[in-house]
């Protein structure tokens, strides 16, 4: 994945997964604008749009988060769509994240749906311009036989100030 602030505030991100021994990769783009953010509030909009295979969709949003760079909590909601058409249905967000450290923050992103939850949470450790992530995520209609999370790492470089 690839973010670039247009402006400060105006985003736009694009990406595709890198999944080893998968045929088709989902490709991805998102568009985000921050029409208020003050020290301790940020209200955004944006438009997300992926496609794989014989797929096409996304969720147009709104997100706002309270908080600071040690601890914040986010509240959003989204509406899906696929192929030119809305669904019955919405998506909530529920996330936070809380300093532990100079360099370690837990964190926790939940996705709620019309009749799943996508519940993760995990650890950031971050410097001045790398962070590294790893968490678990497991779902409520987790049917696992052994342990019940699936495992996610990621990292991000920021080449900007």
């Amino acid at each position: 994945m690839v973010a670039v602030g247009v402006t400060d505030f105006v985003s736009l991100a694009g990406g595709m997964s890198l999944l080893p021994g998968v045929s088709t990769q989902m490709f991805y783009g998102n568009l985000r604008v921050i029409p208020y953010n003050t020290e301790k509030f940020g209200l955004s909009f944006g438009g997300f749009i992926m496609g794989i295979e014989d797929f096409n969709g996304g969720i147009f949003y709104s997100s706002g988060t309270y908080g600071d760079n040690n601890n914040a909590l986010t509240l959003g909601f989204g509406l899906p769509y696929s192929d030119d058409s809305f669904g019955d249905s919405f998506i909530i967000l529920l996330g936070g994240e809380v300093r532990a450290s100079n360099s370690v923050k837990l964190i926790t992103e939940n996705w709620i749906f019309s009749d799943v939850a996508l519940i993760t949470f995990g650890i950031r450790f971050f410097g001045d311009n790398l962070s590294a992530d790893f968490g678990l995520m497991t779902t409520t209609e987790t049917d696992f036989s052994g342990f019940p999370f699936v495992p996610w790492l990621g990292f991000a470089y920021n080449f900007g100030r």
